[in-house]
Parts: C-alpha cells; sequence; structure tokens
C-alpha cells in the first residue's frame, strides 16, 4: 500500500508538474512578449527535473526503509525457523510453512535492493541533468551580476 502511494505521488509529481509549468510559460509569454519565454522555459525545465530529484530521493527513502523493514521479518523468521528446529531434536526438517516464508522474504529483500539500486541510479541521472542546466543558469547571472558591481 505504502508504496502504491509513494508512486502514484511520483507519477502525480511527473504528470501534472509539466502542465503547470506549460502553462505559466504560456502566461507569461503572453503577458511579455516572447524574449522571455525561453529563459522561463529553462527554469521551468529544471523546476521540472528539481521536482523529479525530490520525488525519486522521497521514493528511494521509503525503498530504503521497506527494505530494512523486510530484512527485519526475514531475520525474525530465520531466528524461529532455527528456534523450532532446535526444539524438536527429532525433527531435523523445518516445516514447510516456515521454509515458504523465509524463501518468500529473502526473495522480497533481493527486490528491494535490486529496486533501491535501479533508483539511485535514476536518481543520479536527474542529479546529473540539473547540474547541466543550472551550469548555464548560474554563468548568466555571474555575467548579470559583474556589469553592476562595476558600477560602483
Amino acid at each position: 500500500m505504502i508504496r502504491s502511494t509513494g508512486a502514484a505521488v511520483a507519477a502525480l509529481l511527473l504528470l501534472g508538474a509539466p502542465a503547470v509549468a506549460r502553462a505559466q510559460v504560456a502566461q507569461v509569454a503572453s503577458d511579455s512578449g516572447g524574449g522571455v519565454t525561453a529563459a522561463l522555459a529553462d527554469t521551468s525545465t529544471l523546476d521540472q527535473q528539481m521536482a523529479l530529484e525530490d520525488s525519486t530521493r522521497a521514493l528511494l527513502a521509503q525503498d530504503d526503509s521497506q527494505t530494512q523493514l523486510d530484512q527485519a521479518r526475514l531475520d525474525s523468521l530465520q531466528a524461529e525457523l532455527k528456534s523450532d528446529r532446535g526444539s524438536a531434536p527429532r525433527a531435523k526438517a523445518a516445516p514447510a510453512p516456515d521454509q515458504a516464508a523465509v524463501a518468500q522474504r529473502q526473495r522480497a529483500v533481493q527486490q528491494d535492493l535490486k529496486r533501491d539500486k535501479e533508483t539511485r541510479a535514476r536518481l543520479g541521472s536527474i542529479e546529473k541533468t540539473i547540474k547541466k542546466e543550472q551550469a548555464p543558469a548560474k554563468k548568466t547571472t555571474a555575467r548579470a551580476v559583474r556589469p553592476s558591481a562595476g558600477s560602483h
């Protein structure tokens, strides 16, 4: 349930943010002319990437906590299984439901770790995109600041 909620929030951010950004760019362009549109489009793209980064970080944190929870459950099941095996010396084989539960939990942990790795890779890609998009903005800001600083 928690994962589907996180995915829904991420999807909402991904699908909703572009529409809002386009509407804002269109409004400003109609108010002030086309010269500002390119700068606003760059800013809205950067804002989208930053929102995507934030939602990906939140999803990653949620996945990390789910992995920890699954690992704790696995450890508990393994301890219970070991205890069951130790209490009945004649029964060396663990009950099938216990073994199945441990195997299922191990698969869940492995899936969580795989998903975490993919999400971290996606986050790295998003961070690179943001840095790439922020670099021209910083240069433009630095150029705009220099002439006014020299006039004093």
